[in-house]
């Protein structure tokens, strides 16, 4: 699945079922959610961390949208 988030450089490709849910589930519903401690979860979670996808807060376990993707810093 490749998410055109308009960054310059081109779409992010987001691999494996779980991410696609999740980057899927987070674009749709805007916010902060939980989420689970299973291995799964957490691996893909922790895959659209690293492409900037998501933004994690550890301390309470929550996952949302990162809708400063693409902008300078």
């Amino acid at each position: 699945m490749k998410i055109y988030t308009g960054n310059p450089v081109g779409p992010v490709t987001v691999i494996g079922k779980n991410q696609i849910r999740i980057a899927q589930f987070a674009l749709r519903n805007q916010g902060w959610h939980s989420y689970g401690k299973d291995t799964a979860t957490r691996r893909a979670l922790q895959g659209l961390e690293a492409l900037r996808i998501v933004e994690l807060n550890r301390v309470t376990r929550q996952f949302r949208w990162n809708d400063t993707r693409g902008k300078a810093e």
